[in-house]
């Protein structure tokens, strides 16, 4: 596999991407990673952390600044390295690209320089969460698009089934996420696609609360992604808490540290279970290549993550999938007599 990574993104620059990149190859010596970007900063910092040589470069003489407009990085820093990164996937000279530069910079990216699927409106950002029975949850959107009509939660349904059974090796059970378990709860566009949605060839489940989300009783959870995001920012910042409750309680007697001491090799898989920084990448759906997003914040550890969840995403090979969804889409629109609805086309 051939990764292209934005070495220039994300909250704290090339000096933390750069760190996590060397420890994912380090790690992954089968995988060829090539790192995009200021020729002369990374090779900068690849010297301070005495990686001078082992990786391969790709310069691009411009970077997008994470709160730069997404129409600014397309119009005006045509050679940024995110633009950079998608030429060299469209150009079939990388397998699959990862940024933690701004998100919406990087999904315009794609849909502009990558294209859409044939039929595909709004690629949605596809996040994994743990689960209680120890496999992943499929959350989509996670912030791609904050609004989403019922025809387009459909759309993602497709895709997200489509990604999870790659993963999977089966077919997926895919629920709305609401605010409760009933046909009356959610909005005007989780009712009408929940009726979409029964009506569909899917394994529908119906809605499924925040609170099940987790519990392994589904494989894809559908929503817009405002509350996708919301959701995956709050289940961080829970088991932030929950760690540092921990840490705080088992840290305080004597005999809870002898007991941690004992349990330390037990705790271990836990631990990388609850890790946000071994989850950290929202893979983007229904676009002609594999994009993944990390978190801007993203730690060395969490871009070893992101680069991870690349590296899988790539050999599970799941473009063929998304375009047969995305198809499969439109012949159900067009079934239920919705073909106005059914369109779209490659382009961005």
């Amino acid at each position: 596999m051939r990764l292209a990574f934005d070495a220039m993104g994300g909250d704290f620059g090339p000096s933390v991407a750069i760190e996590g990149a060397l420890l994912f190859a380090r790690a992954h010596p089968r995988c060829e990673l090539l790192l995009v970007g200021d020729t002369g900063v990374m090779e900068a910092h690849l010297s301070r952390l005495g990686g001078a040589g082992r990786l391969a470069l790709h310069h691009a003489t411009q970077v997008a600044a994470m709160d730069e407009a997404p129409s600014v990085v397309l119009r005006e820093k045509r050679d940024s390295s995110i633009n950079a990164c998608m030429e060299l996937l469209a150009r079939g000279q990388a397998d699959a690209v990862v940024s933690a530069g701004s998100s919406g910079a990087t999904v315009a990216s794609a849909r502009s320089l990558l294209g859409r699927l044939e039929g595909v409106e709004r690629p949605p950002l596809a996040a994994r969460l743990p689960t209680a029975m120890g496999k992943r949850v499929v959350l989509l959107d996670t912030g791609a698009s904050v609004e989403c009509a019922a025809e387009h939660l459909l759309q993602h349904a497709f895709l997200g089934e489509a990604f999870a059974a790659s993963l999977l090796g089966r077919r997926a059970r895919v629920a709305l996420l609401s605010n409760g378990e009933e046909r009356s709860k959610g909005t005007e566009s989780t009712r009408r696609a929940y009726a979409l949605l029964e009506r569909s060839d899917l394994d529908f489940a119906g809605y499924v609360e925040p609170r099940r989300l987790c519990s392994g009783e589904i494989d894809v959870a559908v929503t817009d992604g405002f509350t996708g995001n919301m959701v995956l920012k709050a289940a961080e910042g829970a088991q932030e808490l929950l760690k540092t409750s921990l840490k705080r309680e088992l840290s305080s007697r004597p005999i809870a540290r002898l007991a941690v001491s004992l349990l330390v090799k037990s705790l271990g898989g836990l631990r990388r279970e609850l890790d946000w920084s071994e989850l950290n990448g929202a893979a983007l759906l229904g676009v002609n290549g594999l994009c993944v997003v990390a978190h801007g914040s993203s730690s060395a550890k969490g871009i070893v993550g992101a680069l991870g969840i690349a590296n899988e995403l790539a050999a599970a090979a799941p473009l063929g999938g998304m375009a047969a969804a995305a198809a499969r889409y439109r012949a159900a629109m067009i079934g239920m007599g919705m073909a106005a609805r059914a369109g779209g086309t490659k382009q961005a």
